[in-house]
């Protein structure tokens, strides 16, 4: 892939950018996960599991807050990639000028909804002993998502700068400051409402160093509070109404879970299924990372009207992220037993079977990111919400209400699963129908260098799983071996010679593995 597209405007080094904002992308998922790790079983200890499930499903009504922004910051991300590639200063200055004024107007929309606080800690069956908590962490977590709203145009212009690991540093510092306080505070001897308080006051500080780091990036960048362009404004709504839609669906799809847990089962069971839910986050974040990189480099491309790259940058980055996602998915679920047993505890991994079915969802899935990232920088992505997204998430919400009365959490999770690979056709058929991609381009590039390695590899891991304990350090032993073998016959059997050698372009030459660079 060329280093640039030899267009005016700002010029983007394709191979620099893809690798350092992938790094840096890893580096915040590395911290984040480590975090997460040691931070949930110590908070689910100290507060006990009922106080944990209400921590729990802040997470999911403020990621209904979001939809509150209405798809602009996405939107102005891809706006400011656009810009820039035609090197049109004053049209990045007047879209985000519009976002923070937009973003600014809406944030009074949560702020008025604090007094239906009372109503959400009642519908969510919350035990009565914890109400007055629940009550005040719901009205301090939403006040404070409303304060922060303006903020969310900064990191959009981040974004849209290819500056990945500007917004990476500022999350790596939000999480570790989160980490450390709320350790710090549960030691004192706070709980739960001390905590929300002090993840709000984080987030808020975080947003006065973003803009510092903007200002650096963009030096004539001048946005104005209150500077409204009507056609601006009309640009970047209607563009982000796609993507409020397709974030609807993807809340409903992500967070409904717990929402319909609680709703139907005591809300300890909200904790059980979030910490399966956890580990296949960790499956599904780890090969996704590598598209996060992805949207804002296609929006310089489309930008640029250069298909031909757009399409090789979907058919190869599709293969690389499907390549990460089959190992992890395959340990994962052979292993997630003892996972779960190690980690939190042999309650938690009696529901293993939660995981697994999870996970099944997103080795199907898996070959969807990137495409989606390429049509979300082409503004090509009402095709794919409108015949995928929406039929998937009320299916799952549909699902997971029926089949949690028959089968408890586990119906949930396959809630999840059944609708993800029912329409995993119409995925496929709409994102290769934009990008011109045939179905045996698809499989011979993408498909079959990912699955072939996979079946070979993770055969021993199968055989073992049937023949002795599922919660056996052995399987760990056979995972792992079996991730080896499988990086080996990816490398060796899946990749040409030329993309072998543009992969070793990324690494430091000291830090070259001599096999590597000599595999035929």
């Amino acid at each position: 892939m060329p280093t640039d597209t030899g267009q005016p405007g700002w010029r983007v080094d394709v191979r620099r950018t893809l690798t350092r904002n992938t790094a840096w992308n890893y580096t915040g998922f590395a911290v984040n996960l480590l975090t997460n790790l040691l931070l949930f079983p110590y908070v689910v200890r100290e507060i006990g599991d009922s106080a944990a499930g209400i921590w729990l499903l802040l997470g999911s009504v403020t990621g209904y807050m979001g939809l509150l922004e209405l798809g602009l910051v996405p939107a102005l991300s891809q706006s400011v990639a656009v810009c820039r590639a035609r090197g049109d200063t004053a049209g990045l200055n007047r879209s985000a000028s519009t976002a923070i004024t937009l973003l600014t107007l809406l944030a009074a929309i949560p702020l008025m909804l604090v007094a239906a606080v009372p109503w959400m800690v009642e519908a969510l069956r919350v035990p009565p002993a914890l109400t007055g908590q629940a009550r005040a962490v719901f009205a301090i977590a939403i006040a404070g998502f409303a304060a922060r709203m303006p903020l969310a145009a900064f990191q959009a212009v981040l974004l849209g700068t290819q500056r990945q690991d500007r917004t990476n540093q500022l999350w790596i510092l939000i999480v570790l400051a989160k980490f450390v306080l709320a350790v710090l505070l549960l030691w004192l001897g706070f709980r739960l409402v001390a905590i929300v308080t002090m993840e709000a006051l984080v987030h808020l500080a975080a947003g006065l160093l973003q803009y510092r780091w903007i200002r650096q990036e963009v030096p004539g960048l001048a946005v104005r509070v209150g500077a409204l362009d009507r056609p601006e404004a009309r640009a970047l709504v209607g563009f982000g109404s796609s993507l409020l839609v397709g974030s609807l669906c993807s809340l409903l799809i992500e967070q409904s879970d717990k929402i319909v847990i609680s709703a139907f089962l005591p809300i300890s069971m909200v904790t059980y299924y979030a910490a399966a839910w956890k580990l296949y986050a960790f499956a599904y974040t780890l090969p996704t990372t590598l598209v996060q990189a992805v949207a804002p480099l296609a929006g310089d491309l489309h930008g640029r009207g250069d298909r031909e790259k757009l399409r090789q940058l979907y058919l190869r980055m599709t293969k690389y992220t499907v390549a990460v996602a089959w190992p992890l998915v395959l340990s994962l679920g052979f292993c997630g037993a003892l996972v779960l047993d190690v980690w939190m505890g042999p309650e938690f991994a009696r529901h293993a079977a939660i995981l697994q079915v999870l996970l099944v969802a997103f080795a199907v899935t898996s070959h969807n990111h990137v495409g989606y990232s390429v049509l979300l920088g082409m503004r090509r992505i009402a095709p794919i919400i409108w015949w995928y997204k929406v039929p998937q998430a009320l299916l799952n919400v549909a699902l997971s209400v029926w089949l949690v009365t028959e089968l408890g959490i586990l119906g949930v999770a396959l809630g999840t699963m059944i609708p993800a690979v029912a329409l995993e056709f119409v995925w496929l058929h709409l994102v290769k129908r934009e990008l011109s991609v045939g179905w045996g381009a698809f499989a011979r590039e993408v498909v079959v260098p990912a699955a072939a390695p996979a079946a070979v590899a993770f055969a021993p891991l199968a055989l073992a799983y049937w023949r002795i304990d599922h919660r056996s350090a052995l399987l760990l032993v056979a995972a792992a071996a079996c991730s080896l073998l499988y990086a080996v016959l990816f490398w060796t059997r899946s990749l040409s010679k030329a993309e072998r050698a543009e992969l070793l372009a990324h690494v430091p030459q000291r830090h070259r593995i001599p096999f590597l660079t000599t595999s035929p």
